[in-house]
């Protein structure tokens, strides 16, 4: 059953999702790409709140299957992101840190925000999701010192 549901989630937007991804990934403007990271995330986040509950259900049940889920859906898109990082960084465009810290630290910003307000519905500090996107961009990109 956990199975089935993990193929029917990698549907026609799964795919469509993926391969808008890569495209980004295929270009060196940064805004852009990490803007569409988070706005596909949010728009996931939004149209299947469904297997969210039950990623984390089973996460926190210990599940065999969690990691499976991970490898099979989550994995394709954080690798494209861990590859873009990387090759900013060989550009010289960032600088010389873990991609996958970062890629998972962005992603965190984005995943939590959504939790609260799409998921748990009780914003602890209410921001609206586009100004959510860009702060989380800017901190990334640029950081918040001034």
């Amino acid at each position: 059953l956990y199975d089935a549901i993990i193929e029917s989630s990698m549907d026609a937007g799964y795919y469509e999702a993926l391969e808008g991804l890569k495209r980004v990934a295929s270009t060196q403007n940064d805004e852009e790409f990490f803007r569409h990271v988070a706005q596909s995330m949010i728009r996931w986040f939004e149209t299947r709140p469904d297997l969210l509950r039950l990623k984390m259900f089973s996460a926190l049940e210990g599940h065999e299957m969690v990691s499976e889920f991970n490898e099979r859906t989550s994995r394709p898109f954080v690798d494209i992101i861990v590859g873009y990082i990387q090759r900013r960084v060989e550009e010289g465009a960032f600088v010389a840190m873990n991609p996958a810290a970062i890629a998972l630290s962005f992603c965190g910003m984005i995943a939590h925000h959504c939790m609260v307000t799409i998921l748990f519905k009780s914003p602890m500090i209410p921001i609206h999701t586009d100004m959510m996107v860009d702060h989380a961009v800017k901190i990334l990109l640029h950081g918040i010192k001034s």
